[in-house]
Order: C-alpha cells, then structure tokens, then sequence
C-alpha cells in the first residue's frame, strides 16, 4: 500500500529517504500503541513481530492526487482539501503480520492492527498492492498427496477461482496464473489434473510449478515467487515450508481479508483430507462445465461457508482475454486413472496445518 504524507505528521512534499523511514517507523509506533508487538523499523525481521518494510513493487497510480484521499479526524473520515492534497506525498510500505494461529485472537489481532492503521494514516491501495497469506506449519512439510490435490485443483479450477478477483490480479506481473506452469497443449483441465498428478516426489511437483513454460526458448526464465500461488518456501532445507496465496487485491478492509483467510485454510486443509481420487471426480465432472462456478465448487469441497461469503462479490471475465490459449477441445479419452486412494493422516495432523502470516 502506500501512505499519503499528511502535513500533519511533518512531512515534507519531496519524497526522501530518511522522510520515507521515519513514516515507516511511525508505522511500528501506531501498531505498538495497539498492543501489538512489532519489530523496529529498519532491523532484521523476527517473525514473532509485525514487521513494518518498504516494497518497491507497490506504485503509485496515475494521476494519484486526483483520487479522493481521506483522513480520520476526531473518529470520522474526512476528505483533504485541494490545497493540502498538493502538499501531500506518497511512500510505499509493507506490513507483515507475526505468525499467527488460525483462531478468533489472531483475527481479532488483525482487527486491532488494521484499524489502528487506518485511524492514524491517511491510505491509498493501488492496483500492484497485495495481499499475501503463507499456510503452513513450522515443522513439518506438506505430503506428496497434499499438494497433489492442492495443484490439481489451483490448475484444473483456475477459471473458477479467479472469479474470486478483479481483472488487473489475473494479469499482473506479481502473481501469474498456474497455467504457466503447463505446455500449451496440457492446459485444458483434465489434462492438467494428470500432469500434476504424474508427479512422483514432491521435487517433481516443485519443478512443475517452478517451470515457466509460455517461452520455449527460456523455460526456466520465471520466477516461482511471482506466482498467484507460490511454493518457493517448500524449496531446500531452511524454507518455512508454507504455501503463498498471492493473487488476492491489496485491501485495509478487514471482512475482505478474514473471508480470503478463511477460504484459502480451508481449501489447504481440505486438500489434506480428500484423497486423489475424489478431486479427479471433480474435475471430470464440474471443470469443464459452463453451469459451473467458484459457488458450485466450494461447497463441493466442503466449504459451503466460503460459497455463502462470497455470494455477489464474484468478478466476471473473458476467458479469451485472460487465457487467450486455452481451448476446451478435450474429451473423457483423455482422463487417466488416479492412483489408488490414499489414507491421509488423522485430525490431529490436519491442525498442523493451520498457522497463518499475512503481507499487506
């Protein structure tokens, strides 16, 4: 996001590095007085703190002093004036909540967070902001079959789930859809249900999701961490074996971010539950299906609270603007047999899997 410089706060109207750090810094103050801890500005991040950074990849957007900025004064949102708004400056900030269990205190830390936020700073979220959500534990990997499923249904499903975002996060440089991850003639959906699943240790799923297959002529020209779902943190020894979720909007709108969290644990989880078979019958039956959409899927994957919360706030888009390569030519012959069930692991290794850190 970036942060209007509010005269008020002692800003100067040129943008300066040292200015920039002492808004940043500000930043860790507003969060302290909340009771959250957070690390100081500028040190090395501990993730039992919010961390304050900046990230160059957050722009302003065109015309920026034209939008109407608001500021809380006295408890209510007021508009800048034509004459402050000139005096005004941008400065692009990160916030990185601690590691946080996936339980009603660390969403009502969030809570706290966001609206000390917003109450102190005047706040613009342009287009290139995101919201990220790592989920993962802090031991122990993800099964092979785990992310099986998981892949399986992030790619076959792909259309469906970016009805969940706006245009300009399918498109965006930060956050590429899976289907980059496939050949041109794999990226209809059962045929890239059998290529993840084809995957016979967890370095062969990595490797597939790390490929960049849209230039034949530079095939590892990607980088995995620009990902709408990233796995970078499964990679070698000393990643935090968590999974990225990426594509999600910038948003200081708390409901906004407790509904993306709840969906993306749930669909972490539920693809540690259900077994490789189940997830194939759901392609077959409901990826190709034009009566199909992310609300008949979600409750298909034991998720009918997530359908509920995002009844009308679904994105409408061409498919042949955002996969202007895909093509439904694809018929049952090409379904291959899943392998044999297989007995995921008991409730108690299911909890594992529900800590959560989230980059606004």
């Amino acid at each position: 996001m970036f942060i209007s410089a509010d005269p008020q706060w002692g800003l100067m109207s040129t943008a300066d590095n040292e200015k920039e750090h002492l808004q940043r810094a500000k930043f860790v103050t507003a969060l302290r007085c909340a009771g959250i801890p957070a690390n100081d500005y500028g040190v090395k991040r501990h993730y039992d703190k919010w961390t304050v950074e900046s990230n160059g990849s957050v722009r302003a957007p065109e015309e920026w002093k034209e939008v109407k900025i608001f500021r809380w004064v006295n408890g209510k949102q007021t508009r800048f004036t034509d004459a402050e708004r000139k005096r005004l400056s941008f400065v692009d900030v990160e916030v990185t909540t601690r590691i946080l269990d996936y339980s009603l205190e660390s969403f009502m830390e969030i809570q706290k967070g966001l609206h000390n936020i917003i109450q102190t700073f005047p706040l613009l979220v342009p287009p290139t902001a995101g919201l990220h959500v790592h989920v993962g534990n802090q031991k122990n990997r993800f099964p092979l079959q785990t992310i099986l499923n998981f892949g399986t249904l992030i790619s076959s499903f792909q259309m469906f789930f970016n009805e969940l975002h706006p245009l300009h996060r399918l498109l965006s440089e930060y956050c590429t859809l899976p289907q980059v991850a496939f050949h041109r003639k794999d990226r209809h959906p059962l045929d890239m249900a059998n290529v993840v699943n084809a995957c016979k240790t967890v370095g062969e799923f990595l490797q597939l999701f790390t490929d960049d297959h849209r230039d034949p002529e530079n095939i590892n020209a990607f980088i995995d961490g620009f990902r709408a779902y990233s796995f970078s943190n499964m990679m070698g020894n000393t990643g935090s074996n968590t999974i990225e979720f990426r594509q999600h909007e910038g948003t200081l709108t708390f409901d906004r971010v407790a509904r993306w969290v709840n969906l993306v644990i749930g669909l972490t989880c539920v693809s540690h539950t259900v077994n490789g078979n189940y997830v194939f019958k759901l392609v077959h039956e409901h990826a190709s299906d034009e009566n199909s959409n992310i609300l008949v899927l979600l409750p298909k994957l034991y998720l009918p609270k997530s359908a509920e919360e995002y009844k009308g706030r679904l994105h409408i888009h061409s498919a042949d603007l955002v996969f202007p390569d895909l093509h439904d030519d694809f018929t049952e012959d090409s379904v291959e047999e899943s392998e044999e069930d297989v007995d995921m692991e008991d409730d108690e290794k299911l909890k594992m899997y529900k800590y959560i850190m989230m980059f606004f």
